[in-house]
Protein backbone atom coordinates (compact mmCIF):
# COMPACT_ATOMS: atom_id res chain seq x y z
CA UNK A 1 0.00 0.00 0.00
CA UNK A 2 1.10 3.62 -1.13
CA UNK A 3 0.26 7.58 -0.30
CA UNK A 4 -0.37 8.71 -3.63
CA UNK A 5 -0.30 12.14 -4.56
CA UNK A 6 -1.58 13.73 -7.57
CA UNK A 7 0.09 17.18 -8.62
CA UNK A 8 2.64 17.04 -5.86
CA UNK A 9 4.24 20.73 -5.29
CA UNK A 10 7.91 20.95 -5.69
CA UNK A 11 9.09 24.06 -5.64
CA UNK A 12 9.73 24.07 -9.25
CA UNK A 13 6.31 22.77 -10.49
CA UNK A 14 4.06 20.03 -9.50
CA UNK A 15 4.96 16.39 -9.90
CA UNK A 16 1.87 14.55 -11.99
CA UNK A 17 1.67 12.06 -9.57
CA UNK A 18 3.80 10.44 -6.45
CA UNK A 19 3.12 7.20 -5.13
CA UNK A 20 5.18 6.80 -1.81
CA UNK A 21 5.72 3.27 -0.16
CA UNK A 22 4.43 2.83 3.76
CA UNK A 23 7.09 2.97 6.40
CA UNK A 24 8.36 -0.85 6.73
CA UNK A 25 7.30 -1.81 3.17
CA UNK A 26 10.13 -2.90 1.18
CA UNK A 27 8.65 -1.08 -2.39
CA UNK A 28 10.44 1.67 -4.38
CA UNK A 29 8.64 5.51 -4.19
CA UNK A 30 7.52 6.17 -7.71
CA UNK A 31 7.71 9.80 -9.27
CA UNK A 32 5.28 9.80 -12.47
CA UNK A 33 5.22 12.66 -15.31
CA UNK A 34 2.45 12.42 -17.64
CA UNK A 35 2.82 14.03 -20.98
CA UNK A 36 0.24 14.33 -23.80
CA UNK A 37 1.65 14.24 -27.43
CA UNK A 38 5.29 14.19 -26.45
CA UNK A 39 7.86 12.14 -25.59
CA UNK A 40 8.21 9.78 -22.52
CA UNK A 41 11.47 10.73 -22.45
CA UNK A 42 10.90 14.41 -22.13
CA UNK A 43 8.44 13.76 -19.32
CA UNK A 44 11.02 11.52 -17.45
CA UNK A 45 13.93 14.54 -18.38
CA UNK A 46 11.38 16.68 -17.17
CA UNK A 47 11.19 14.61 -13.95
CA UNK A 48 14.84 15.37 -13.78
CA UNK A 49 15.21 19.16 -15.04
CA UNK A 50 12.86 20.47 -12.46
CA UNK A 51 14.07 17.75 -9.24
CA UNK A 52 10.84 16.21 -8.44
CA UNK A 53 12.16 14.00 -6.33
CA UNK A 54 13.37 16.34 -4.59
CA UNK A 55 9.74 16.73 -2.60
CA UNK A 56 9.89 13.36 -1.17
CA UNK A 57 10.88 14.82 2.19
CA UNK A 58 12.29 12.27 4.58
CA UNK A 59 11.38 9.35 2.48
CA UNK A 60 14.94 7.08 2.38
CA UNK A 61 14.91 4.12 -0.21
CA UNK A 62 14.77 3.05 -3.59
CA UNK A 63 13.11 5.98 -6.30
CA UNK A 64 11.74 5.34 -9.48
CA UNK A 65 11.28 8.00 -12.14
CA UNK A 66 7.94 6.87 -14.71
CA UNK A 67 7.58 9.27 -17.88
CA UNK A 68 4.28 8.20 -19.67
CA UNK A 69 3.17 9.55 -23.41
CA UNK A 70 -0.02 9.80 -25.02
CA UNK A 71 0.11 9.59 -28.76
CA UNK A 72 -3.23 10.98 -30.07
CA UNK A 73 -2.55 10.48 -33.75
CA UNK A 74 -1.28 6.71 -33.02
CA UNK A 75 -3.66 6.21 -29.95
CA UNK A 76 -0.56 4.46 -28.10
CA UNK A 77 1.51 5.18 -24.92
CA UNK A 78 4.64 5.06 -24.42
CA UNK A 79 6.64 4.25 -20.96
CA UNK A 80 10.00 5.06 -20.11
CA UNK A 81 11.38 3.94 -16.19
CA UNK A 82 14.16 4.90 -14.86
CA UNK A 83 16.06 3.84 -10.97
CA UNK A 84 17.14 6.80 -9.34
CA UNK A 85 21.28 6.37 -7.96
CA UNK A 86 22.00 5.55 -4.43
CA UNK A 87 24.01 8.78 -4.76
CA UNK A 88 20.87 10.91 -5.52
CA UNK A 89 19.29 9.90 -2.81
CA UNK A 90 21.84 10.11 -0.19
CA UNK A 91 21.98 13.75 -1.70
CA UNK A 92 18.06 14.64 -1.44
CA UNK A 93 18.12 13.35 2.15
CA UNK A 94 20.60 15.61 3.29
CA UNK A 95 19.34 18.86 1.22
CA UNK A 96 15.90 17.95 3.09
CA UNK A 97 17.43 17.97 6.62
CA UNK A 98 19.17 20.96 6.68
CA UNK A 99 15.82 22.96 5.11
CA UNK A 100 13.32 20.79 7.90
CA UNK A 101 15.44 22.34 10.23
CA UNK A 102 15.15 25.76 9.33
CA UNK A 103 11.68 26.27 9.11
CA UNK A 104 9.10 25.38 11.51
CA UNK A 105 6.33 23.24 10.75
CA UNK A 106 3.36 25.79 11.33
CA UNK A 107 5.10 27.72 8.86
CA UNK A 108 5.23 25.61 6.26
CA UNK A 109 1.51 24.62 6.38
CA UNK A 110 0.62 27.75 6.47
CA UNK A 111 2.72 28.23 2.65
CA UNK A 112 1.38 25.14 1.66
CA UNK A 113 -2.33 26.30 2.54
CA UNK A 114 -1.24 29.90 0.36
CA UNK A 115 -0.50 27.98 -2.63
CA UNK A 116 -3.43 25.63 -2.21
CA UNK A 117 -6.47 26.34 -0.40
CA UNK A 118 -7.87 22.30 -0.83
CA UNK A 119 -4.40 20.47 0.26
CA UNK A 120 -5.00 17.89 1.85
CA UNK A 121 -3.27 16.21 5.11
CA UNK A 122 -1.91 13.80 3.65
CA UNK A 123 -0.15 16.26 1.28
CA UNK A 124 0.67 18.15 3.90
CA UNK A 125 2.37 15.35 6.04
CA UNK A 126 4.58 14.58 2.87
CA UNK A 127 5.55 18.17 1.95
CA UNK A 128 6.61 18.32 5.53
CA UNK A 129 8.07 15.41 6.25
CA UNK A 130 6.24 14.15 9.60
CA UNK A 131 2.92 11.42 10.29
CA UNK A 132 -0.46 13.00 8.98
CA UNK A 133 -1.32 12.28 13.00
CA UNK A 134 1.69 15.19 13.55
CA UNK A 135 0.01 17.42 10.57
CA UNK A 136 -3.89 16.58 12.32
CA UNK A 137 -1.98 17.82 15.75
CA UNK A 138 -0.65 20.64 13.98
CA UNK A 139 -4.09 21.81 12.43
CA UNK A 140 -6.06 21.64 15.68
CA UNK A 141 -3.40 23.52 17.37
CA UNK A 142 -3.93 26.26 14.58
CA UNK A 143 -7.53 26.03 14.77
CA UNK A 144 -7.77 26.49 18.18
CA UNK A 145 -5.67 29.92 18.02
CA UNK A 146 -7.81 30.97 15.68
CA UNK A 147 -5.16 31.22 12.59
CA UNK A 148 -7.28 29.15 10.26
CA UNK A 149 -10.10 27.00 9.85
CA UNK A 150 -11.55 24.51 7.51
CA UNK A 151 -14.62 25.36 5.50
CA UNK A 152 -16.41 22.13 4.75
CA UNK A 153 -15.03 18.57 4.90
CA UNK A 154 -14.62 16.09 1.92
CA UNK A 155 -13.87 18.95 -0.85
CA UNK A 156 -13.34 21.48 1.69
CA UNK A 157 -10.50 24.29 1.44
CA UNK A 158 -8.50 25.66 4.06
CA UNK A 159 -9.04 29.28 5.06
CA UNK A 160 -6.42 31.55 6.99
CA UNK A 161 -8.05 34.14 9.24
CA UNK A 162 -5.09 36.03 9.69
CA UNK A 163 -2.56 37.16 6.97
CA UNK A 164 0.08 38.03 10.00
CA UNK A 165 0.79 34.55 9.99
Amino acid sequence: MALMVRELPTGKGFADIVLIPRRNVNQPAIVLELKYNHSAESGLAQIKRQQYADSLCDYVGEVVLVGICYDEKTKKHNCVIERMTEKKTTRITTRINRSKTTRKTSAIILEEIRKNAHITREELAVICGITIDGIKWQLKKMQENEILYRDGTNGGKWVILNNEH
